[in-house]
């Protein structure tokens, strides 16, 4: 696999999620199916939809980084399911 150069901005986002996956795995340490997975990503969509309606452009980072944390946590799932993951 080779190095992927990303701007600054999309580091520092990359980063953030990557922190918030770690927290995942500290506080929610479960073995969860993807069905049993899947509203959880829900429920995080429909925060940032409050997010967006509330004008909250704090929360709605912190949301946005949520969901793309639990859409990469579903992803490593189905990657190490399918034998695709490396170690």
């Amino acid at each position: 696999m080779g190095v992927i150069k990303f701007n600054h901005l999309t580091n520092d986002v990359l980063v953030d999620v990557g922190m918030e996956r770690a927290r995942q795995d500290r506080i929610h340490p479960d073995t969860l199916s993807l069905l049993e997975r899947f509203p959880v990503l829900v429920e995080e969509v429909g925060e940032v939809g409050t997010a967006l309606q509330t004008k909250n452009k704090a929360n709605l980072y912190e949301e946005l980084v949520q969901v793309a944390a639990e859409a990469v946590r579903m992803a490593e799932q189905v990657a190490e399911e399918r034998g695709v993951m490396n170690d």
